[in-house]
């Protein structure tokens, strides 16, 4: 009994001991810059869905990255965009969200620079958030991504010290998330930047989300890929069940989910003729499953019709796209 109290006050101080750098950072920018690749890339496994199509990401996923006297909470988070529809404001308003609450702020940027001269209307896409960045206490720095497209390499050190007088950022760095290029680099210097802190999570944990949103997920990437025209901007997925027989002799988890589209013109598009897309779609979420999960996947689609759900308050609140600040 005592060994028992002794391991447990062992853990217990473990878990309270203060490390050099803990904090939460948030990854900003518009579409497509590569803010999920960058996060999968970190994290050395895929937390964030990826698609070429613009406004993938729509809700905050962390990945709690843990070093030697450090824990980094990162928070990818929806592309910055102007629209009228409530999904998308409630997507921007869920990324000034999280920059406003994060101990640091990671502005990603896929700007390359044409000649050692920064244009004069460069504004990195991110004019709409320059009020909010201005107000924040929290330091700043930005990843220039996709660097390896960049053939003139000299051009980098001019372009970025304008960048850096331009916009303030506390430190500038030329990455490829895809490619890992300065990838270390960066994250030596978020850590540094960060405070001291007791860890926000327990040892171990790499991510808050759950495998019911990954499973949606993962099953909206496929829908995007495979998908055409306003189909992808105007769907969202659903988890109906989600049935976990790992335990058993025969392992299985039984997925039923629900394609959610907004005329009946896109669910005949998601179908296919006689059914050759929704098949094509659950066969590619199903075999991406199985290896996230390490089971077989039992993955049962259903697409359904609710009318103009991106403008609905109510049906956005039900799909999990819900915040105050979005009337």
């Amino acid at each position: 009994m005592a060994d028992l109290e002794q391991e447990n006050e062992n853990a217990e101080s473990t878990a309270l001991k203060q490390l050099k750098h803990v904090g939460t950072v948030a990854i900003i920018g518009v579409p497509n810059v590569g803010k999920s690749t960058l996060l999968n890339n970190i994290m050395g496994m895929k937390l964030s869905i990826t698609c070429k199509k613009p406004q993938t990401t729509r809700n905050q996923v962390r990945g709690i990255l843990e070093r030697p006297g450090a824990q980094v909470v990162f928070i990818d988070t929806p592309g910055i965009h102007a629209s009228d529809k409530k999904l998308n404001r409630y997507m921007v308003q869920n990324a000034v969200m999280a920059m406003e609450e994060a101990d640091l702020v990671l502005v990603l940027s896929d700007f390359l620079p044409k000649s050692a001269e920064l244009p004069p209307d460069c504004d990195l896409g991110i004019k709409p958030l320059l009020s909010h960045l201005a107000k924040l206490s929290s330091p700043v720095i930005l990843a220039l991504n996709k660097v390896d497209r960049l053939e003139d390499k000299r051009l980098l050190l001019p372009v970025m010290n304008a960048l850096a007088k331009r916009f303030n950022f506390k430190d500038i760095y030329p990455i490829s998330a895809l490619k890992s290029d300065g990838v270390e680099a960066l994250l030596e210097g978020i850590i540094a930047n960060l405070p001291a802190g007791y860890p926000l999570f327990a040892a171990g944990t790499y991510t808050d989300i759950t495998e019911r949103f990954l499973a949606a997920e993962i099953i909206r990437e496929k829908l995007m890929s495979h998908t055409q025209q306003e189909v992808p901007y105007s769907s969202a997925v659903t988890i109906d069940s989600f049935e976990d027989k790992r335990e058993q002799e025969k392992p299985l988890v039984h997925i039923a989910a629900s394609i959610i589209v907004e005329r009946d013109s896109q669910k005949a598009i998601v179908i296919g003729k006689g059914g050759s897309m929704i098949r094509a779609i659950g066969t590619a979420a199903r075999r991406e499953l199985e290896e996230m999960l390490e089971s077989r996947v039992y993955l049962d689609l259903m697409v359904k019709v609710a009318e103009k759900w991106t403008q609905d308050s109510s049906m956005l609140a039900r799909l999990g796209y819900f915040s105050p600040e979005v009337p």
